[in-house]
């Protein structure tokens, strides 16, 4: 049985048509098996998050329903590297404000021309 952590656990869900939601439980809980109960033909991505913090993200493979990949990361390793993906290629996917940077600001979630999800922390 894999090591339960406390903290409460959010499974941001994107389906086909790029509709989202967010679910939050405090039960102790592991967080692949949670997650995988998203991985379903009509969403494509989970993204998965204990107390704001990214763990991991399932993305479905192109063209196939039943197909995910299990991501550590996001294409981008590094907050420096989210800061500096430019937001001329970019639409706004959600400001969280349960997602808070270090000063305790918003994090914008974009999706850019790239199809990936990319954090911009807003400046001063």
């Amino acid at each position: 049985m894999p090591q339960q952590h406390p903290g409460r656990l959010q499974i941001l869900v994107v389906d086909a048509h790029c509709k989202r939601r967010l679910f939050s439980t405090k039960t102790p809980t592991d967080p692949d098996e949670l997650a995988r109960r998203f991985c379903t033909p009509d969403n494509c991505l989970v993204v998965v998050l204990r107390d704001n913090r990214f763990l991991f993200r399932l993305e479905r493979a192109p063209g196939s329903h039943c197909r995910w990949h299990k991501g550590s990361s996001s294409r981008h390793q590094h907050l420096q590297d989210w800061l500096f993906k430019s937001k001329n290629n970019c639409k706004s996917f959600e400001t969280n404000t349960n997602l808070l940077d270090k000063n305790g600001k918003p994090v914008e979630i974009m999706v850019c021309d790239d199809q990936e999800l990319h954090f911009f922390v807003p400046k001063n």
